[in-house]
């Protein structure tokens, strides 16, 4: 009988350090977009109407709120 091999999803990877640290980076990143966003809305609501994804009456609607709904979910 010999000793059993070692799992392979063991190391340093799954000690949860890299998942906190890649959870906050991407934390940082929506907080970092969502606030040039905030500040102007008018800029990001051009971007928005370019896509022609929505309705242009919901455009400005989208614009304001898109950018907080961002924001909340950089929080943990």
């Amino acid at each position: 009988m010999g000793t059993l091999p070692k799992h392979p999803n063991t190391g340093w990877w799954t000690s949860g350090w890299l998942d906190l640290v890649l959870r906050c980076m991407l934390g940082g990143l929506f907080v970092l977009a969502s606030i040039h966003k905030i500040a102007d809305p008018a800029a990001f609501a051009k971007i928005v109407y370019g896509y022609d994804l929505f309705p242009s009456v919901s455009i400005n609607l989208l614009a304001i709120t898109l950018p907080y709904l961002e924001l909340l979910q950089a929080l943990p």
